[in-house]
């Protein structure tokens, strides 16, 4: 059985020459199998966590898409799925999942096997958007639960509207104001930090969404408000 390129360092062998090894004749028995023996080792299930010395700061642990050891990490949502659903990565993943490029991602052939199903999904949402050769093979091989694949499957239409650091937003995101808002006829003001759970796209504007503040449903410029 020969190892595969460089490139593949995280996962130096395709997982379909591994099942023919074994005598299987589908790849995805072979997935099974290592799945079983990484239970059974706790291999991969305990990350390695170092608790920040500042509550207010992200933490510091190994990064589940790209394995980079010892970066703080940022909550980044993973829509179509369980309500709240998210996801803990570097800074650089999230930079990076909207237009992914580059061999950045290349370690998904190891950590799209994680058993965090949101960790899969995001795994198999990049490698979809990546479409090089090598992606594509990837996600052939990438074996998800019934559950699961719906969930990966189940992303927002593409829209115009964006907040105000240019994350695109969709309909059922959460937001949050980014500076006071006074609410012309309500006689109140939204307050900078307010959140904004379950906001509304406007059709024929981009530069605007509604959402409910302080039980009142209101318009906002996307220009004041940061996906949260």
């Amino acid at each position: 059985m020969q190892p595969v390129t460089r490139s593949f360092a995280g996962c130096p062998y395709i997982l379909s020459a591994v099942a023919r090894k074994l005598g299987f004749r589908r790849w995805h028995r072979a997935s099974k199998l290592l799945a079983i023996i990484k239970t059974d080792n706790e291999v991969d299930r305990h990350p390695t966590f170092h608790p920040s010395p500042n509550p207010l700061t992200p933490p510091v642990m190994t990064c589940p898409l790209c394995t980079t050891p010892d970066v703080p990490l940022i909550s980044h949502p993973v829509s179509g799925g369980p309500a709240d659903a998210a996801v803990l990565i570097c800074a650089t993943c999230a930079d990076a999942l909207d237009t992914p490029a580059g061999d950045h991602f290349r370690v998904l052939a190891s950590t799209m096997w994680s058993e965090d199903p949101a960790v899969q999904v995001l795994a198999a949402r990049t490698l979809a958007k990546l479409d090089t050769p090598w992606a594509r093979d990837l996600l052939d091989q990438l074996y998800l639960d019934d559950d699961t694949q719906v969930w990966a499957d189940n992303v927002a239409a593409a829209t115009d509207h964006k907040d105000a650091h240019g994350a695109p937003l969709s309909a059922g995101d959460t937001v949050v104001l980014i500076k006071d808002l006074p609410v012309k006829g309500a006689g109140f003001t939204a307050k900078r930090g307010t959140a904004v759970r379950g906001i509304a796209l406007v059709p024929d504007n981009a530069a605007h969404i509604e959402g409910r503040v302080e039980g009142q449903r209101i318009v906002i410029l996307t220009e004041f408000v940061k996906r949260k």
